[in-house]
């Protein structure tokens, strides 16, 4: 169930936009970084509520229409997430997340919790003596282990494999990242051997670090995804033909965090996502 959820947040555009768009090209996991960094909030952000409509275009002017989701991040005041709540197109509970640090900082443990209260499940996440996540153990209500993942780190404390095993201790899937000599993620692989199913990411940066390009593609599918500068991401099929742009407006509030985001394809508006901020 959680490697399903997994594979639809990889594949979505969204998740492309997030990253590239937002995010700074490094990655060094031995370097704790908060949950706002990861997500880019700037401030003492002390609660984030995020709640995504259908898009209607009425004249030319785009309002909302049915709510899609709705969902709410509260953060300690360190910076790091402590309760997640998903809600559904009918504004009712969908699953509550729980986090659990150590003194300095490293996610221990994750509990997943159903719309009646009980859990669904438990992720135990290990260390090593260099703050490198080894480890995390998945494991179902009544104790029993479902899944767990490996990771291996280079030298320079990026990593480099992941592998995730069922509870039989057979593989399920692996992913890798090759980064270049300023610890630049410049290629990702993900690869399902039970299906073949295997999806890769390249990267671009300029001398600055400045991530400037992204391609996507996967091997089940006859599309691409290519990302640059500029809040689009353009679908190609494997012919090199473009088959819809995907394009993301924002607004900003005074600290720089975009409370507006409307997704557009081929200019008509899809979706309209906006966020509250409380800060602390």
């Amino acid at each position: 169930m959680r490697t399903i959820k997994l594979l639809v947040g990889l594949l979505t555009i969204s998740f492309i936009v997030s990253s590239c768009i937002h995010h700074s090209a490094q990655n060094n996991d031995t370097k704790i970084e908060t949950d706002l960094i990861k997500l880019n909030l700037r401030g003492k952000v002390k609660t984030l509520k995020e709640t995504t409509f259908k898009a209607i275009d009425i004249s030319g002017i785009y309002q909302k229409g049915d709510i899609i989701s709705k969902n709410i991040i509260s953060f300690n005041d360190k910076g790091y997430k402590i309760e997640e709540k998903h809600y559904n197109s009918a504004n009712s509970p969908a699953e509550r997340y729980t986090y659990k640090y150590d003194p300095i900082g490293n996610n221990t443990e994750m509990n997943v919790y159903k719309p009646d209260g009980n859990l669904n499940y438990k992720n135990i996440y290990k260390y090593d003596n260099k703050g490198n996540n080894i480890e995390m153990d998945a494991y179902n209500p009544d104790g029993s282990l479902d899944y767990k993942s490996i990771s291996t780190y280079n030298a320079r404390g990026n990593k480099i494999e992941e592998d995730e095993f069922n509870a039989d201790g057979s593989l399920l899937h692996r992913s890798t990242a090759t980064y270049d000599n300023k610890n630049n993620i410049i290629k990702e692989t993900f690869d399902n051997p039970a299906d073949s199913i295997n999806y890769k990411w390249i990267s671009k940066y300029d001398n600055k670090g400045n991530k400037i390009e992204e391609y996507f593609y996967r091997t089940d599918s006859n599309m691409d995804y290519k990302w640059t500068p500029g809040n689009d991401v353009n679908e190609h099929n494997h012919s090199g033909n473009m088959n819809q742009k995907v394009t993301y407006k924002f607004k900003y509030d005074f600290s720089g965090n975009w409370i507006m985001k409307t997704e557009l394809k081929n200019n008509i508006p899809q979706t309209i996502t906006e966020r509250e901020t409380e800060y602390y």
